[in-house]
């Protein structure tokens, strides 16, 4: 997301030599070409308390999901992208140490649109 909240943005590849932008307009109108899935739980272990979160976008034939999970059960957290296409899917890790913001923070942006189940 762009520091003002001008457009929404995805990033692939390194400083030097970014291999894609979605989408290729970064105006207001990038909010509408994305989609936004979260849940959070609180109340400890003895709720299981979670957070997910899901911004996913369609580029061409292939399907994109961003994704940050937790829960307390395990204590374990995850970031990553998961790519899907011609039927194959493909998970790539994030690094958490590296991440900047917040998924869940999408929830209440209403520029967003949230993902239809």
């Amino acid at each position: 997301m762009e520091k003002n909240e001008k457009y929404i943005a995805y990033r692939f590849g390194t400083k030097t030599n970014i291999e894609l932008v979605y989408p290729e307009t970064l105006d207001s109108t990038s909010w509408q070409k994305f989609r936004f899935k979260g849940y959070s739980r609180g109340g400890g272990k003895q709720n299981a308390a979670m957070n997910y979160a899901f911004l996913s976008f369609h580029n061409n034939e292939a399907q994109y999901e961003i994704y940050e999970t937790w829960n307390s059960e395990d204590e374990k957290e995850y970031c990553g992208i998961t790519v899907i296409n011609n039927n194959k899917t493909f998970d790539k890790k994030g690094i958490l140490k590296t991440r900047k913001g917040y998924l869940l923070s999408l929830r209440s942006n209403e520029k967003i649109k949230p993902e239809e189940d």
